[in-house]
């Protein structure tokens, strides 16, 4: 199952067969990811979102 970003170590419920977990990277070792790593994940798809909707951000260059 695939979830976006934002979704990661919150309680989401499928809709297909209403069950209810909490979203996290299985590629992480199966374990949830902490608040800071949440955080950190979620700037990132902010980021990304501005640079595809062709708007500025915050980043120097390199």
């Amino acid at each position: 199952l695939q979830v976006r970003v934002e979704h990661l170590g919150k309680d989401v419920i499928c809709r297909h067969c209403a069950g209810r977990f909490e979203a996290f990277d299985a590629s992480s070792g199966g374990v949830p990811p902490s608040e800071s790593s949440l955080s950190l994940l979620a700037r990132a798809e902010e980021l990304i979102d501005s640079v595809n909707q062709g708007g500025s951000s915050s980043v120097g260059s390199i």
